[in-house]
């Protein structure tokens, strides 16, 4: 397996592949970064395991790695970087350090596969279309998370409940956009706006409550759930000009 990887001069680094790699990549001890994009478009390996020797993966490293099933992380790691493993529509299996701070931009986007997935409770920050397309039926966000970026839970389709904790600010434009089956979400106090279209197309939410802490509500917020009406909607304080968040479509 080595003979198809690509290092860096001091041969501490991982910096690409060679034609061939496929299988079980088992990366070896003692390297301490793999590099941006260094198995990009590797399409037949399957299995990463990645020692705790490193410390820094760098964005798009393993990004359309289509039949990438399982990945091995490191206990120390951090900080996933943005689309680290975009489009890796096969994988299944990932363990995330209970260490890990932030989740990049599209890190884990369109992994299609991906059906269960445990946020660690060191958790700060969600990036922008971080998860847009997984298959969750459900999540927890951890106590601590105080932002959802755009787009962060975009399209999971298949997402039932969504459990937010008391420390979320704000819930970002697109945040749960088109996530059709989504029944269960309780917006807790701590949250102060909800962006434009954040709830838009979840046609299975039948009602909700706007804690008092919200002071602004984006245009078209909860437009097409087409389950949800005015009346459905419990304001703790309010607002006429949210009123056109909760307009159903005509169509």
């Amino acid at each position: 397996m080595e003979d198809f990887l690509k290092y860096n001069a001091t041969k501490n680094e991982i910096i690409g592949y060679s034609k061939g790699l496929k299988g079980v990549v088992v990366v070896p001890d003692g390297i301490l970064k793999i590099c941006s994009g260094a198995f990009f478009g590797c399409k037949e390996i399957t299995s990463v395991f990645i020692p705790e020797s490193v410390t820094e993966i760098g964005s798009e490293a393993f990004k359309y790695c289509q039949n990438l099933v399982s990945v091995h992380l490191p206990s120390h790691l951090t900080f996933i970087e943005p689309l680290t493993f975009n489009f890796c529509c096969s994988l299944k299996d990932i363990n995330i350090p209970n260490c890990v701070e932030v989740i990049g931009d599209a890190a884990f986007g369109m992994c299609v596969d991906l059906v269960s997935f445990t946020f660690p409770e060191t958790l700060k920050r969600i990036g922008s279309d971080a998860f847009i397309g997984c298959n969750f039926e459900s999540i927890v966000l951890p106590y601590g998370l105080e932002k959802l970026e755009d787009s962060s839970f975009c399209n999971c389709h298949e997402l039932k409940k969504a459990v937010l904790p008391n420390t979320i600010k704000s819930i970002g434009k697109e945040a749960f956009y088109g996530c059709k089956n989504l029944e269960e979400i309780e917006i807790p106090n701590s949250v102060k706006e909800i962006g434009c279209w954040a709830f838009k197309g979840c046609r299975s939410i039948r009602t909700i409550e706007i804690p008092s802490s919200v002071t602004l509500i984006g245009s078209g917020a909860f437009s097409c759930c087409t389950n949800l009406t005015y009346d459905d909607v419990k304001f703790s304080t309010t607002y006429s000009y949210f009123l056109k968040s909760f307009i159903k479509s005509a169509n």
